[in-house]
């Protein structure tokens, strides 16, 4: 059973999404004993939410000095990938320096931990085949 703390100033829906991903991983794959299962079922819900070879194109190079809040939030609010995880991502590629990652943490996102202020991603209530029912079930109703 998964148990998922849903309140609003608790978490973002980018980190709800993030965890359900990872505990997706805890019941679908297998691991060695020794290894960090935590951490691997967060690179699992890393990319699987935000593939890599998706994220290394978007921030157009596997190697960089520096990640911009600016870049990251167009790609938190395109794929619903929060800000920290961007980070993580970034670092379990090797793609940013141990300081950068560091620094990333330290002087952002531990100050504002619900990303407040960096971009929403917004996200469809329903998926189009509800709004489609919903539309004909409406249109046979105006027709009885």
């Amino acid at each position: 059973m998964i148990v998922v703390d849903m309140r609003p100033q608790k978490t973002t829906i980018e980190r709800l999404r993030f965890t359900a991903c990872h505990e997706l991983a805890h019941i679908l794959l297998h691991f060695s004993d020794d290894c960090n299962i935590e951490k691997m079922c967060n690179k699992f819900a890393n990319f699987f939410l935000f593939p890599k070879q998706t994220f290394i194109e978007e921030m157009g190079a596997e190697h960089r000095e520096q990640l911009t809040l600016e870049e990251m939030i167009d790609l938190r609010e395109l794929y619903g990938i929060s800000i920290a995880a961007q980070v993580h991502a970034a670092w379990d590629l090797r793609m940013i320096s141990r300081e950068h990652y560091d620094w990333w943490y330290d002087e952002m996102i531990k100050k504002n931990r619900l990303e407040e202020g960096w971009g929403v991603y917004s996200f469809p209530e329903t998926i189009g085949i509800e709004k489609r029912v919903k539309a004909r079930m409406k249109t046979n109703a105006r027709e009885d």
